[in-house]
């Protein structure tokens, strides 16, 4: 089990409606080839990923929720600045692959940083 050192606190996850429309009104988009990224500079980081029914019953939607978590646990430390985050998974018929969303996500973490 992890020591602590490199989980994902729940308490970083953005769960106010107000905070969430804000950043999705207000923010800047990154797109990847799975997944929609709005992102904002803040004080400290957060983030909140948004499965719509679109992508299925509620099984297929809480495994995305996992995956995509999964991910930003294992790059969030390469971010050069704290942000607050906004994950839109692109709608795809295929059965997800943790592998293509983990790359996908890093490939997209590095365009966030070029954009300082």
């Amino acid at each position: 089990m992890l020591a602590g050192r490199n989980r994902l606190p729940r308490n970083l996850s953005l769960k106010s409606r107000l905070e969430i429309s804000r950043l999705l009104r207000h923010g800047q988009r990154i797109s990847g080839n799975y997944f929609t990224l709005v992102w904002q500079p803040a004080d400290r980081f957060g983030y909140a990923i948004l499965v719509s029914r679109r992508h299925g019953s509620a099984v297929r939607r809480n495994r995305l929720r996992r995956l995509f978590r999964e991910a930003i646990r294992l790059y969030r430390n390469q971010l050069e600045k704290p942000r607050e985050m906004a994950l839109l998974p692109k709608w795809n018929d295929e059965k997800p692959d943790f592998d293509l969303i983990r790359n996908d996500v890093a490939r997209v973490f590095e365009k966030l940083n070029d954009e300082l």
